[in-house]
């Protein structure tokens, strides 16, 4: 008996040191947060991986794409259907383990663990900022639920079932935006790196129409409109301040008083940052914001060095089919002023005919304006993006790797046009074109 019971004690002996080391390795390994990384494409913002940092080193080869599985959940808080836009498991592409925490830097080891997944136009699983073309004709940024779940051992470091919390939404380039913004407009703000004594051109980019809102987030999420000023392609040539603003009005920048809170708001943000270059303030913008940077331009011309309206809704025809007297009051104003106008010659939302080359005829034939060039955007497709219509002519403007074929010809239906012909210069980028104004 007495040696059963000495027996039994160190059974309870061993399994209660055993629960012991079980639970203090349990603490040691409590778990990780991990962050879900996007990133803002011509099409919209997609979340392209998950990245876990640890408190260990782990190998690559020690990991397949089935080691983990993602679980998402993408909700439209802002409208109040709270529409579940998807739920399901995100497509893992890659895995692997690096020190930077960086997508596409794939190291045999390290203490990041980064799992790539499946993105692209239009894929549901990754979106992030998607359009409601049918219900709201605007964009909304979704509120994103992610699980992640390790099915398998990592090595000796991680066993499987290791536990893993959600942390943040990291998004490239949109984070260096800073919020500001007051009842009337919102608006996000990039910042260079200043260097004391210098000064610094501010663009301000103007939203179409499925922007607007109050939630400061779609603006710069929908498309590369305001990021693309802000990318290091663009800041290593031209550092410059850029302010994203966002229209609260229901009719976006064609509301009521929006100019004009738009134009007080920009005078606020030079007047906070006295290392703007006050002679070289652009504006630009696309579709509603098109308009918006005319009528902005027009108001208060002393204001802009320059303007860059692309696919501009805004009509200066009446019904007879001719500019009308209060439009040509307007345009007399702009008698040097350096303009820009980029517009699909064939765009199915803004007509053409009725907006961009009616305005162009009349400030160079009547105004004489030297200083206003014009390309028409025959094609919008390249590189494999051919999803688009030539209203996204946004999609050639703020692409650092596409350039404008003003080779248009009858032999060439497809190549841009571009002009005045005597300034056509197919290797003059936008950015060149608008960054070299000044007043």
């Amino acid at each position: 008996m007495k040696k059963f019971l000495a027996i039994l004690l160190t059974l309870l002996l061993a399994l209660s040191l055993g629960a012991s080391f079980a639970e203090e390795a349990a603490e040691e390994n409590a778990g990780y947060t991990f962050d879900i990384l996007s990133k803002v494409y011509d099409y919209h913002d997609s979340a392209i991986a998950v990245v876990i940092p640890l408190d260990c080193e782990v190998e690559t080869e020690s990991m397949t794409t089935r080691t983990f599985s993602v679980y998402a959940k993408s909700t439209d808080m802002q409208h109040e259907d709270n529409l579940v836009y998807f739920e399901g498991y995100r497509t893992i592409t890659d895995i692997y383990a690096n020190s930077t925490g960086e997508v596409g830097d794939k190291a045999e080891s390290g203490n990041y663990i980064v799992i790539e997944l499946l993105h692209g136009a239009n894929i549901d699983e990754a979106i992030v900022c998607p359009y409601f073309a049918d219900t709201y004709a605007q964009s909304a940024m979704l509120t994103l639920e992610y699980t992640v779940t390790q099915h398998a051992d990592i090595g000796d470091v991680l066993p499987a079932g290791t536990a893993y919390t959600q942390g943040s939404l990291k998004t490239e380039t949109v984070d260096e935006f800073a919020y500001g913004g007051n009842d009337a407009i919102s608006y996000r703000l990039y910042s260079p790196e200043l260097v004391e004594g210098e000064k610094y051109p501010l663009v301000i980019w103007l939203h179409g129409f499925g922007e607007r809102g109050t939630d400061n987030e779609t603006t710069l999420r929908s498309n590369r409109g305001a990021v693309a000023f802000a990318e290091e392609e663009v800041q290593s040539k031209y550092p410059s301040f850029v302010m994203a603003a966002q229209a609260s009005s229901s009719r976006a920048w064609s509301g009521e008083g929006m100019i004009d809170s738009l134009l007080a708001t920009i005078k606020d943000v030079i007047a906070e940052n006295p290392a703007i270059d006050t002679d070289r303030v652009y504006i630009s913008g696309v579709s509603s914001g098109g308009y918006g940077t005319w009528a902005a331009l027009v108001a208060e011309p002393d204001l802009f060095a320059a303007a860059m309206p692309l696919a501009p809704a805004y009509t200066v025809v009446g019904d007879d089919g001719f500019i009308t007297d209060e439009y040509k009051e307007k345009l007399d104003q702009l008698t040097d002023k350096p303009i820009y106008i980029i517009h699909g010659d064939g765009d199915p939302v803004v007509d053409i005919h009725k907006t961009s080359d009616p305005t162009y005829q009349y400030l160079t034939e009547v105004v004489g304006n030297p200083n206003v060039l014009y390309t028409k955007i025959k094609d919008v497709s390249y590189a494999g993006r051919d999803h688009y219509t030539l209203h996204n002519v946004e999609v050639r403007v703020f692409n650092h790797d596409v350039v404008f074929d003003t080779s248009w010809s009858a032999d060439n239906p497809s190549g841009d046009l571009s002009i005045p012909y005597e300034k056509n210069d197919s290797t003059l980028t936008p950015f060149d074109w608008l960054y070299a104004q000044s007043k």
